[in-house]
C-alpha cells in the first residue's frame, strides 16, 4: 500500500468488519435499497447536482477498501468518478411497475470495493409530477440510519439550489472521527457497564426464539414471493390511527405496542412463556455516530416474559419497559455477546437465527421541496425471518415478512403473516383483553382441526387383554418388544404372552387379584 494510502486509510467500525467477514464468506455482497417516490415536479438537473455535493462531502459515499497484511481498512476517496442516472418512464404504461422491474434487473449489480463507487442513486421519472428516487447501497459503507441522514442531507442542498441560497455545511462528521468516537467507546467505562449488563442478560437466557417454518394452516402459496433475493410476503398496510390508540391506552409508544404484539404472537404459537426477540438498532449515541452517514447498525436479543393472564397493555408496558434498558447499553455489538456468552451463532457468515421486528420510522414522512413522499426500503437476505414495518405517511404503516428462501417456504411465511395480523388486530382494537386470550386461528379453521383431528375408530370387544391376544394369534413370531441395550433381546408376540401369563399365574398365587396394586 503506497504511503499517502496509509497515511489516508482508517480502521473498519466493529459493524463494518463483521459485515466484512460474512461477506468473504458467503461470497455474497450485501446490499440494500430505499425508494422515495416524490409527488411533486423535479428538476433532474439540478436534483443531480445536489447529489454530486453529498457524495463529495460525505466520506462514506466515496470510500473504497483495501485489505493488506490480514487487515482490511477504508479509505476516503474524493476523486470518486460518478454520474447519477437518469431513466425517463412516464410513456410507459405502467411507469411504478416500470421502474421497479428496472430495479430488479439491476438488483444483482456488481461491485468492486477496492475501487467504488459502492452506491446506486437512479431518478426516474414517472410523470412531470411524480418521480422515483432509487437508492442502493453496499452495506459496507452504509446502514438504513445513515440512508436516511444522505436522504435529508439532499432534500436540504436540492431545496437550497431551487432558491438560489448556499447549503450549510458541513452537515456530518466525517469517517475518521467516527473511528475516533467508536475507539473512545470501547475504552470507556461505559462499554465495560454495558457488556456486564448483556452478559447478566445472558445468564438467564438470550437465545433467540425461533417459529415453525412449516405452516399448519394452507393459505394461498401466491402470497409470497422471492423479490431482490429475499422470500417475502405481500405488502400489508397498517392503520397508524388503532395503533396510536392502542399504544395512549397503555401509555408507551407504538413501536412497544407492535413489539409486545410480536411477543405475544410467538408466544402463541410457540407455547413457550419466555421469548427472545432480535430488535434491530442505529447503536449512534454519540455526537459523530448520530449526524454522520456510515455502518454502526446492532441487533439486540430481548427476552420477554408472556403472562397469558396478564392484559395486553400490561404487556406492552413492561416489553416499553425492557426496550429503555436494552437500548441505553445498545452500543455492545451482539457478534461480542454471542462469542462471550454463546447466544447465537460465534463466527462471522453464520445464519443469526430468530425473529428479527425491524420498525422504521424516521425518515417516513420526509417532505421532498414541499412535497409528499412515501419510502419502501429493501434490506438484503435476512437471515432467519424479519418482520418489517415502515413508516408509509401519517396515516400508515407498511408490513410484510421477509425471510431467507434457503430457509423457508412461501405458504409457511404467508400463513405467519395471517395470524400475526389477526393477533395484532386483536389486541389493538382491545388493549385490556387477556393475552392468553388472543386467537390465532380465523373463523373455520378450528372446526376444521377437530375434523383432521378425530381419528377415534371402533375397536373390537373384549379390552386390551381381548386385543393383545387376538395379535398373539394373528403374528405370535414377530417381534414385539426389543431391549434397548446393546445386543439386547428380542422377544416376540408368543413369548411375552407365556413370560405374562406365567407372571400373573404367580401373582395370584401370592394373594394378587383384579385390581389390587402390586410392586414388581
Amino acid at each position: 500500500m503506497p504511503e499517502h494510502t496509509k497515511r489516508s486509510a482508517l480502521p473498519l467500525t466493529a459493524a463494518q468488519l463483521e459485515i466484512w467477514l460474512s461477506a468473504q464468506i458467503r461470497g455474497v455482497d450485501p446490499v440494500f435499497s430505499m425508494q422515495r417516490e416524490i409527488f411533486g415536479p423535479v428538476d433532474p438537473p439540478l436534483f443531480a447536482r445536489a447529489l454530486r455535493e453529498v457524495v463529495v462531502e460525505t466520506d462514506a459515499l466515496h470510500t473504497r477498501f483495501v485489505a493488506e497484511d490480514g487487515q482490511v481498512r477504508q479509505i476516503p476517496d474524493p476523486s470518486l468518478e460518478w454520474e447519477p442516472t437518469v431513466v425517463d418512464l412516464s410513456a410507459a404504461a405502467d411507469p411504478r411497475a416500470a421502474a421497479d422491474e428496472w430495479i430488479d434487473r439491476h438488483w444483482e449489480r456488481s461491485y468492486d470495493i477496492t475501487r467504488g463507487p459502492l452506491f446506486a442513486y437512479v431518478l426516474f421519472r414517472l410523470a412531470p409530477d411524480r418521480f422515483l428516487w432509487h437508492q442502493q447501497y453496499h452495506h459496507l459503507i452504509s446502514d438504513a440510519v445513515g440512508a436516511s441522514l444522505v436522504e435529508q442531507r439532499v432534500e436540504e442542498v436540492y431545496r437550497r439550489l431551487t432558491r438560489g441560497e448556499p447549503a450549510k455545511s458541513p452537515f456530518c462528521g466525517s469517517l475518521a472521527a467516527l473511528a475516533e468516537e467508536e475507539a473512545a467507546y470501547l475504552a470507556s467505562e461505559e462499554f465495560t457497564q454495558d457488556r456486564a449488563y448483556w452478559l447478566d442478560r445472558a445468564a438467564g437466557g438470550l437465545v433467540p426464539s425461533v417459529l415453525d417454518r412449516e405452516s399448519g394452516a394452507r393459505p394461498d402459496p401466491r402470497g409470497s414471493d422471492v423479490v431482490r433475493g429475499s422470500l417475502r410476503t405481500r405488502h400489508t398496510t397498517i392503520e397508524v390511527a388503532g395503533l396510536n390508540r392502542a399504544a395512549d391506552a397503555a401509555g408507551v409508544r407504538r413501536s412497544a405496542v407492535i413489539f409486545a404484539a410480536v411477543a405475544a404472537y410467538i408466544s402463541a404459537v410457540t407455547a413457550e412463556d419466555e421469548v427472545v426477540v432480535n430488535l434491530p438498532v442505529g447503536a449512534r449515541t454519540g455526537p459523530v455516530g448520530r449526524t454522520t452517514p456510515g455502518v454502526m447498525a446492532n441487533v439486540l436479543p430481548v427476552r420477554v416474559r408472556v403472562d397469558g393472564q396478564e392484559s395486553f397493555a400490561d404487556l406492552a408496558r413492561r416489553v416499553a419497559e425492557l426496550i429503555r434498558e436494552a437500548v441505553k447499553h445498545q452500543r455492545f455489538r451482539a457478534e461480542l455477546l454471542a462469542r462471550e456468552a454463546e447466544t447465537g451463532p460465534a463466527a462471522p457468515g453464520q445464519v443469526r437465527p430468530g425473529v428479527l421486528v425491524n420498525i422504521i420510522a424516521a425518515g417516513g414522512e420526509l417532505t421532498f421541496d414541499g412535497h409528499r413522499t412515501e419510502r419502501e426500503i429493501t434490506f438484503a437476505r435476512p437471515e432467519d425471518l424479519s418482520m418489517r414495518f415502515s413508516s408509509i405517511d401519517g396515516d400508515r404503516m407498511g408490513f410484510f415478512l421477509g425471510a431467507n428462501p434457503g430457509l423457508w417456504d412461501g405458504v409457511g411465511l404467508a400463513g405467519h403473516q395471517e395470524r400475526f395480523l389477526r393477533v395484532l388486530g386483536q389486541v389493538v382494537a382491545d388493549p385490556g383483553m387477556r393475552v392468553g386470550a388472543v386467537e390465532l386461528l380465523a373463523e373455520g379453521e378450528g372446526e376444521r382441526l377437530a375434523v383432521w383431528n378425530d381419528t377415534a375408530c371402533a375397536v373390537p370387544g373384549g379390552g386390551w387383554v381381548g386385543l393383545f391376544g387376538a395379535q398373539v394369534a394373528w403374528s405370535a413370531g414377530a417381534v414385539a418388544v426389543v431391549s434397548p441395550d446393546e445386543g439386547g433381546v428380542v422377544v416376540s408376540y408368543a413369548e411375552l404372552d407365556g413370560r405374562v401369563n406365567r407372571l400373573a399365574r404367580w401373582l395370584r398365587g401370592q394373594g394378587g387379584g383384579g385390581e389390587g396394586a402390586v410392586a414388581v
